[in-house]
């Protein structure tokens, strides 16, 4: 439909992999207990990344900017 290349798309190899995982997850608690232990901390690896990229996406004001900013907060402050 969308014309993506076919590395993209799930081989039948990762299909039967992945059946046969889940397969010994119905029958081992186990391994069912281990795979969720895997997955919980790969999503908090991955939010933790994405919590850092999210911080470093901000960027430093420039010293002129910040003095500004600071002006106007302190002529607020006398007004009130």
């Amino acid at each position: 439909m969308y014309n993506l290349p076919e590395e993209l798309s799930i081989s039948r190899r990762g299909r039967r992999q992945y059946q046969r995982v889940t397969n010994e997850m119905d029958q081992n608690p186990g391994v069912k207990a281990l795979v969720e232990k895997l997955e919980s901390e790969y999503d908090a690896r991955i939010e933790n990344i994405t919590i850092e990229q999210e911080e470093n996406e901000y960027t430093e004001l420039s010293p002129s900017i910040e003095q500004f900013l600071k002006d106007l907060g302190s002529d607020e402050s006398e007004n009130n």
